[in-house]
């Protein structure tokens, strides 16, 4: 698993984890709003706000959001996009997406979770730049089609590659600037599309089948994920399902949380 979606993991919602998930998408909409000059009405904030409203995240929070940059809503803390890049020894990386109001605190959070894991965090861009490409990926259903019925058409669709993620959903990845073109013609081919942005793809991934190893990468991810401003985490490591089931079994029964 090399993307880690946090806003989108598929698990028992808890209050807390409902709160950050309305968080994260009020600070998705407002960059998108700054992005877009302002414009409420751009493609681009129209597809935070659907994204946002998929995920059940309420008006009331979409239009506090929408208000912030419209000068609607005076009491605003400017949102930042930053991203952090870590690594562990057998080349191991980490990328961690952020949208935060507060550099420092975020800075002082991130070097804790790294630093109590066992991670070292490098120089912005130390790893993106040759162990990552930045790609467009969007994730496919395939509901009453099989992967074979639409093969055809992810081809068709300039994709550059596709994976099977998992027995029902296909990942599709292409060049960043055919993103939204790629993803118009999917959409009107009748597949449908769960997710796509642009994210980080790995250039080669790392296998990993011991324990300890594993334990390692598995109880940092759940750390960021319980941090309020990490949007993406992704990495480039391998580990087997089974592996994977005996790791998080540990973890939830608490034998190895730190």
């Amino acid at each position: 698993m090399w993307r880690w979606p946090v806003i989108a993991r598929k698990r028992d919602i808890t209050n807390l984890q409902r709160g950050k998930i309305f968080s994260l998408y009020a600070k998705i909409i407002t960059v998108a709003t700054i992005k877009a000059w302002w414009d409420v009405n751009s493609p681009a904030v129209h597809d935070a706000v659907a994204k946002a409203r998929k995920n059940n995240v309420p008006s009331e929070n979409i239009e506090r959001a929408l208000k912030k940059w419209t000068g609607a809503d005076k009491e605003w803390n400017q949102i930042e996009e930053i991203f952090y890049e870590g690594y562990w020894a057998g080349w191991t990386w980490f990328i961690v997406k952020i949208l935060t109001d507060n550099k420092n605190r975020t800075a002082s959070n991130i070097r804790h979770l790294f630093s109590k894991n066992g991670w070292n965090l490098a120089e912005t861009g130390s790893l993106s730049s040759f162990s990552f490409k930045f790609a467009g990926v969007c994730y496919v259903v395939l509901n009453w089609k099989t992967l074979d019925e639409i093969e055809e058409t992810i081809i068709e669709s300039g994709a550059e590659d596709y994976v099977e993620e998992e027995e029902w959903k296909i990942k599709i990845i292409t060049d960043l600037k055919d993103l939204a073109k790629v993803v118009n013609f999917l959409k009107s081919s009748w597949i449908f599309v769960e997710d796509y942005a642009p994210e980080y793809v790995p250039v080669n991934f790392i296998e990993i089948t011991d324990f300890d190893k594993a334990l390692k990468i598995l109880k940092l991810i759940d750390d960021l994920e319980d941090d309020e401003d990490v949007e993406f985490v992704w990495t480039n490591y391998d580990i087997a399902e089974d592996l994977a089931l005996k790791v998080r079994e540990a973890i939830e029964n608490n034998k190895f949380r730190s």
